[in-house]
């Protein structure tokens, strides 16, 4: 699919098929996709996280700029027929923002975005999800990367990258 970009973009998408679909030889030249919307020149999405939730479908992306080398994450509503009925910046901060890794906990929603140069992870609690949040801690100093949650027998585990060539 062409989108008229003239630099090298990522493009997310949502795949209407489990997971296991694209590991199927063959299996995603048939399959059903929603993209996300196309960005402004110089401008791309990365990292998409998406969470069903009170029966709509929210994805969180990093929304980068070229031009200011500036990462931010914004929001993608869709209803369940996945028809986009609302979107816009979620969180900006003073330092790039990606991977807005979500983690639901009973009613709440927290999101753990990677933002390595500011030294920190920080935890963030929706106030009013997908568009407002409040930060909770810095669960972590130092470059923490791209740091993913599990809960496993009623424990939590994070699994991250440090910054560098290692």
């Amino acid at each position: 699919m062409n989108f008229g970009y003239r630099t090298d973009i990522w493009h997310p998408g949502i795949l209407h098929a489990p997971a296991a679909h694209a590991f199927t030889p063959g299996a995603l030249r048939t399959a059903s996709v929603t993209w996300l919307p196309p960005q402004p020149e110089y401008c791309f999405l990365a990292d998409p996280f998406g969470l069903w939730h009170a029966g709509q479908l929210h994805v969180l992306a990093e929304h980068y700029d070229y031009r200011d080398k500036h990462g931010v994450i914004h929001y993608f509503t869709y209803d369940p027929d996945f028809r986009l009925i609302a979107s816009g910046e979620a969180l900006s901060t003073p330092h790039h923002l990606s991977y807005p890794f979500l983690i639901e906990d009973g009613a709440d929603v927290y999101m753990l975005p990677e933002a390595h140069q500011s030294g920190a992870l920080a935890l963030y609690r929706a106030t009013a999800f997908p568009s407002a949040w409040e930060k909770v801690c810095d669960l972590m100093t130092g470059p923490i990367v791209d740091a993913s949650v599990v809960k496993h027998n009623s424990r939590w585990w994070m699994f991250y990258a440090l910054e560098g060539p290692d």
